[in-house]
């Protein structure tokens, strides 16, 4: 397959997902990366960050235009990105600040809400998944994704983590599935939509 030239899209207010070109010195040419040979991590695959600035800028587009770029990022042909990160609560990608529970004083979470990301982040994650049906992540990748590298974690630590997750989420908590001996992934009912 002939090589691509890079892709290069912005967005801004006033335009969003323009492709304003690169300037020649960015053409494809001979790789500079360096190995030194050292081996630090496995490597597992590139990713991004679900989040509702990106959500809000897919939203704009026609339906055809939104799939083709979900394609893609996630589909097997382009990018295929195989991890994606959360944010929990407000991010500098968020649309405005936010908690999972604005209510001062309320150390039981008696007011603990996901709806906005259910309205703002799970559509994203859920076009995701649908090109990547049944993903499975492992433990390691969680604790990863949470902790960073090299954090010192047992496989049951991260069991009970999880079994406080659900009882948090309440009556979402079954849209996250054990896969025995190998990690978690999200139910197909959360796949589908259908929760």
């Amino acid at each position: 397959m002939p090589q691509q030239p890079p892709l290069h899209i912005v967005s801004s207010p006033e335009a969003v997902w323009q492709q304003p070109g690169l300037p020649l010195d960015a053409a494809p040419g001979p790789c500079n990366l360096l190995s030194t040979g050292r081996h630090r991590h496995e490597w597992e695959g590139f990713g991004g960050c679900f989040n509702e600035l990106g959500w809000d800028a897919l939203q704009r587009l026609d339906p055809a235009a939104r799939r083709e770029i979900l394609d893609g990022l996630f589909g097997e042909e382009v990018l295929h990105l195989e991890i994606g990160r959360l944010p929990m609560g407000a991010s500098d990608y968020a649309l405005s600040w936010h908690s999972y529970d604005e209510t001062d004083g309320d150390l039981e979470l008696s007011d603990f809400s996901i709806e906005r990301d259910r309205e703002r982040l799970f559509p994203f994650v859920k076009e995701a998944l649908a090109r990547r049906p049944g993903v499975v992540f492992t433990r390691y990748q969680i604790v990863d994704a949470v902790k960073g590298e090299d954090y010192p974690v047992t496989d049951r630590s991260v069991d009970v983590q999880i079994v406080g997750l659900r009882k948090k989420l309440k009556k979402y908590g079954k849209l996250i599935e054990t896969v025995r001996g190998v990690g978690y992934r999200f139910s197909a009912q959360a796949r589908t939509g259908a929760a």
